[in-house]
């Protein structure tokens, strides 16, 4: 089924908010079974030059980032929605709004040491939906805060980044092909999200790419994908 943003009605949008809430519970409390992966020592490749490529995934400035979002909910259940990012690296702050293509706020919030919530249609007004949704946009946009304790390559000859960052998490930067990257988070050593970044053939920065997925692991399968419609630099 996929709930098309031109035709929403009340009642439609009330559905996509139950369908959304129905999944994202199971979703965001499981983990799968993929276990961490061994690195080994770049042969060919300075780890400097690993780890600035590393750097260079993430913002280093205040951005703001509009997506349109296609959520796939399992069952055949497709969501589709606008996503609006404010994001400020240096004081870690985020600005995020969900919302309808036709202009309907589900969801507004500010979080930096604390949530501020300014909005909130349920079932978009729970804490674990602010808390879950928040800590994705930290994982896709925010470099991790600790220095990384390995660089190096993986068997498959991509080159990665690893932090350990609070609550056994590890969090892993792995640039591939065509500098195609991928955003891995462990949790006690088992894959918990993934985040892949494809920059467009126009692309200059290197941290703005031109599609992300967000993937959800574990029994109950989940994935967002995000396409870049705007990205603007706000302190350039």
């Amino acid at each position: 089924m996929f709930i098309n943003p031109g035709t929403m009605t009340p009642k439609s949008c009330n559905r996509l908010l139950h369908l959304i809430y129905f999944f994202l519970i199971p979703v965001f409390s499981t983990v799968s079974c993929s276990h961490i992966p061994k690195i080994y020592k770049a042969e060919f490749t300075d780890p400097a030059q690993i780890l600035e490529r590393c750097h260079a995934v993430f913002p280093d400035g205040d951005r703001r980032f509009v997506h349109s979002i296609e959520a796939e909910l399992g069952g055949g259940n497709n969501a589709f929605m606008l996503g609006i990012t404010r994001i400020s690296p240096q004081n870690r702050t985020i600005w995020a709004v969900v919302m309808t293509f036709e202009g309907m706020v589900l969801f507004d919030a500010v979080h930096n040491d604390s949530m501020v919530i300014n909005r909130a249609i349920p079932p978009f007004d729970s804490d674990f939906f602010a808390q879950g949704l928040m800590k994705d946009i930290r994982l896709i946009f925010f470099e991790p805060e600790q220095h990384p304790v390995e660089i190096g390559t993986l068997l498959s000859g991509e080159s990665i980044c690893r932090f350990h960052t609070h609550e056994e998490m590890i969090t892993d930067v792995t640039i591939g092909q065509h500098s195609h990257v991928t955003i891995n988070r462990y949790h006690r050593q088992r894959l918990h999200r993934s985040v892949r970044l494809h920059r467009g053939e126009t692309q200059s920065d290197p941290s703005i790419f031109q599609k992300l997925e967000l993937i959800a692991h574990g029994p109950v399968k989940y994935k967002m994908e995000l396409n870049l419609l705007e990205a603007e630099f706000l302190n350039e």
